[in-house]
Formats: C-alpha cells, sequence, structure tokens
C-alpha cells in the first residue's frame, strides 16, 4: 500500500492463462524504465521466495506474463504494467529473495536477434540492446531464423562480477518457452573478464543447422 494505492500482480502463462496472484510475495516497489521515443519498456520485481522452492517452471518461468493492476478508492482494477519475463535470478543477500525482470511487449520489439548482411552469422546489432548477467542468472531471447546455417552469435554484453562463466545454446521454441533440447553443436561457453559493455562473439565448433522462418530462442546463462 502507498499513497492509498494498492498494487496487484497476477501471472499468465504465454497462452494467456491465469496462473496465480502474486501479490503477497512482492516486497518491492513498482516502476519503470521507458527510453526517449520508445514504449514503456522494463521492470523490475522482487519477490520473497525461498531460494530452493521459488516456483520455477510454474509461475516462474520464461515468457510468463505477470500483470500489474493498481487500485485506490476511486479506481478499481486499472492494468499499469504488464510485461514477460525474461530473466530470474536468486539473491542471496540478507534474506532470500528472487529478482525478476519484465520487458513489455513493445520494449520487446526493440531487443530482437537480427541476421547479419555479410554472412550467416546472427548478430545482437542495435547498439542500446546489452545485457548485463550476474553470476546464477539465465536470460532468454527468441528470434527467427533468416539463415539455415550459423557458424556463430555475437552478444553485447558485461558480467556483473569479472570472470564470470558465460553459456549460450540456441533452443527451439516450445510453446512459447525455449524447448529443454540443445540445438546440435549450438552449446558454448565463454568467460567475461570484462564489467564494461562489449561484443562477445560465441563462435560454434561447427556450423550449426537451423530452419529459415523458425521461432528459435538464445539462452544465455551465467555461473
Amino acid at each position: 500500500m502507498s499513497n492509498g494505492k494498492k498494487y496487484v500482480y497476477k501471472v499468465y502463462n504465454s497462452s494467456g492463462t491465469y496462473i496465480k496472484d502474486i501479490t503477497k510475495d512482492v516486497i518491492s516497489l513498482p516502476s519503470y524504465t521507458q527510453e526517449i521515443n520508445t514504449p514503456a519498456s522494463e521492470m523490475n520485481i522482487s519477490l520473497s521466495r525461498n531460494i530452493d522452492e521459488y516456483g520455477e517452471g510454474y509461475d516462474i518461468d520464461f515468457n510468463n506474463i505477470i500483470k500489474v493492476y493498481i487500485t485506490d478508492k476511486e479506481t478499481t482494477d486499472t492494468l499499469f504494467f504488464q510485461g514477460k519475463i525474461i530473466s530470474y535470478t536468486p539473491n542471496y543477500d540478507d534474506r532470500d529473495r528472487l529478482d525478476i525482470t519484465l520487458w513489455s511487449a513493445g520494449h520487446e520489439l526493440d531487443y530482437l536477434i537480427y541476421k547479419t548482411v555479410e554472412s550467416s552469422d546472427q548478430a545482437q546489432l542495435t547498439t542500446t540492446s546489452t545485457i548485463d548477467i550476474g553470476p546464477d542468472s539465465t536470460i532468454a531471447q527468441s528470434f527467427i531464423s533468416a539463415v539455415a546455417t550459423m557458424s556463430s552469435i555475437s552478444i553485447s554484453l558485461k558480467a556483473s562480477i569479472a570472470s564470470t562463466v558465460v553459456e549460450i545454446s540456441l533452443r527451439r521454441d516450445a510453446s512459447g518457452v525455449p524447448d529443454t533440447t540443445v540445438v546440435t553443436n549450438s552449446l558454448v561457453t565463454h568467460t567475461i573478464t570484462s564489467t564494461s559493455f562489449s561484443t562477445v562473439n560465441f563462435a560454434f565448433s561447427s556450423a550449426v543447422t537451423v530452419t529459415i522462418g523458425d521461432l528459435y530462442w538464445l539462452v544465455v546463462k551465467a555461473s
């Protein structure tokens, strides 16, 4: 409750089916970032959750949608923000919590992975598309392949802690979320030594075969 306002957090799967209300677990105040000439973009939410059982694969899953409603004495259940879960990280501070990042639908359009014109690589070309990744965190991003083979993927990222080992892999789409099976030859690891943003090229050991026009996921995991 803040200034007479109450925020309600409801979780839906990628198809829009209601899962549960997580309002009682939220320990952060709602706010979102917005860059000039862009839609509302990113919201960060913290939940008071046991790090050993925080709902992964149920209410906390990639591409699940969280809708934030606001109510007060004059307004009832007005939609304040909605976005997809694109990362979730257990936090080991003074108490167990789960930090979640949401991307609005409009913001997601600016963070797609695009094909380079010069080669069969896939690259994240827009300069604002950057990833800040820390230990024990996982991020996934969908893209539609425009090539039949891929030799590498380039990502602009930085590590929260130097010498973080980052693993990437390609997965097929499984009803709106990354499949559990890794596309053959697409698993690559790289040690990130810099805590400043830089473009990192993940080269596959051999060409990765994909299907033009199909939806895939790039999964980025730090350890």
